[in-house]
C-alpha cells in the first residue's frame, strides 16, 4: 500500500511499464530477433511476448520496429 501510495500505481503496473520500457529500447535500439528479446526479458515464448507488447504498445514489436526504421 505505501508504495501506490507514493507512486500513484500499483507495483504490477510500475513492473509492466518498466518491462515495456526495457522492451521498447531492445526493438527499437537493436537489430535482435523478436525471439531473442523476448528471452533477454524472460518471457516464456515470443508469442507472449508479442501479446504483452501489442497490448500496450497497440502494434506488434515487429510492425513497431519497421514504423520506427521508417521515421
Amino acid at each position: 500500500m505505501a508504495f501506490s501510495r507514493s507512486t500513484g500505481i500499483s507495483p504490477k503496473d510500475y513492473l509492466t511499464r518498466r518491462l515495456n520500457q526495457e522492451a521498447l529500447q531492445w526493438v527499437i535500439n537493436s537489430d535482435l530477433k523478436m525471439r531473442e528479446i523476448a528471452e533477454r526479458l524472460r518471457f516464456s515464448d515470443e508469442y507472449y511476448f508479442s501479446r504483452f507488447f501489442k497490448k500496450l504498445n497497440g502494434c506488434s514489436p515487429s510492425t513497431y520496429r519497421r514504423r520506427w526504421l521508417r521515421g
